[in-house]
């Protein structure tokens, strides 16, 4: 495959969604075969990863958050249409905003 044939890395850099934002839990080898004998969820196993947000956000909090008008709105990520995501720049910004020091 040559450079010109690979797709594209998803999100494009400086772009988040809500999986980088609110973080995941770990998934065992037993939850992955489980979950590929029933066809939903992560098939793989790996360890926990921590969001850019501070706390314990999940994705319902988050989009609360949104909804409310406490955290910015998703944007069209250019290239990518019809998805949505956040500017890290963005990101940062209010994390910055509302982290105590």
């Amino acid at each position: 495959m040559t450079a010109s044939m690979r797709r594209p890395s998803f999100p494009p850099a400086g772009w988040v969604q809500v999986p980088e934002l609110v973080g995941r839990p770990a998934v065992t080898e037993a939850q992955a075969a489980a979950n590929l004998k029933r066809r939903h969820g992560p098939t793989t196993a790996m360890p926990a990863a921590e969001g850019l947000l501070p706390g314990t956000w999940d994705a319902s909090r988050l989009l609360r958050a949104v909804a409310a008008g406490q955290f910015p709105p998703p944007a069209l990520i250019p290239g990518a249409a019809p998805a949505l995501g956040w500017h890290t720049g963005t990101v940062d910004k209010w994390v910055e905003a509302h982290t105590t020091k």
